[in-house]
């Protein structure tokens, strides 16, 4: 009996310094700041695709000759449907339900600073689009928290070199506007 509680503690004690040594080697800001660039970005792709599991409301601004962070939309996804809302409107555009549109990718993630931080720089790109972006995620790690993509050359969609995405996942705080103020979009 006494031998096999003295396992079992050992065990229990090598499980905890193992949890441990790899807790500091995630915690160990040298560690993080000269890992090399992973070409995958397995971490930043699963936060892009974890945003739709609850749904989310995207706030996208960047600089422009009128005025720095200029509100540009809002997009909510929301039960499989997406909401655009552009600054200067009062109506929210909805797509019809459908499959994800796919196109966003991430490549040469680089984390940057320590490890509290969840900040990457990588390369964004959407078809023709590409951009040096930056990411930061939220404190769980798992969904993205802001997004500034810096565009190498004029946007196909968005009318700034620079741009701001900012994510809310808050339930009570994302609200499907009412239908009088949403139009269908074919």
């Amino acid at each position: 009996m006494k031998i096999q509680l003295f396992r079992a503690a050992i065990c229990f004690h090598a499980t905890l310094a193992a949890q441990s040594a790899c807790a500091g080697d995630v915690k160990d800001p040298e560690r993080i700041v000269n890992q090399p660039p992973d070409p995958s970005c397995t971490v930043v792709t699963e936060a892009y695709e974890n945003r739709k599991s609850s749904g989310y409301l995207e706030i996208v601004s960047g600089d422009t000759d009128a005025a720095k962070d200029q509100q540009y939309v809002k997009i909510l996804y929301w039960g499989g449907r997406v909401y655009e809302k552009y600054d200067d409107t009062v109506k929210w555009l909805r797509s019809p339900p459908g499959p994800p549109v796919a196109g966003t990718r991430f490549s040469e993630c680089r984390p940057v600073g320590n490890a509290s931080e969840l900040h990457y720089d990588a390369t964004w790109q959407r078809e023709s689009d590409v951009a040096q972006a930056e990411i930061w995620l939220t404190p769980d790690g798992k969904k993205l928290h802001k997004v500034i993509r810096r565009f190498r050359s004029k946007s196909a969609y968005l009318p700034f070199q620079t741009a701001t995405s900012l994510y809310e996942y808050d339930a009570e705080r994302i609200q499907i506007p009412p239908e009088s103020l949403i139009i269908d979009h074919e």
